[in-house]
């Protein structure tokens, strides 16, 4: 049955289990909606298995982005070295 209680693992609250593990509960709480550790939801409350949390910190991690970041590259060549005026000559008063 789905959501079943296993009376013989230990049940950790999510701000338990964040502390254990050093994450927030927010994030036990999106690894409990993904499946990627078990646990129970009761009412609006999530309790997580302890043996499954400290097979999920147990497991290596590569923290940070995923994919490659993006360079921003500019192109210092194609740049005048004069500032641009901010007007062009048509709208110059005279005297200037």
């Amino acid at each position: 049955m789905p959501g079943s209680v296993d009376t013989n693992r230990v049940l950790l609250s999510t701000t338990d289990a964040a502390k254990i593990a050093s994450l927030s509960s927010t994030y036990i709480q999106r690894l409990l909606r993904q499946k990627r550790i078990q646990g129970v939801r009761v009412g609006a409350v999530w309790l997580v298995y302890e043996d499954s949390l400290k097979a999920f910190i147990a497991q290596p991690r590569k923290r940070g982005p995923k994919g490659p970041r993006k360079q921003h590259h500019i192109d210092t060549a194609s740049r005048s070295t004069q500032p641009e005026e901010p007007y062009s000559s048509e709208y110059k008063q005279e005297g200037e």
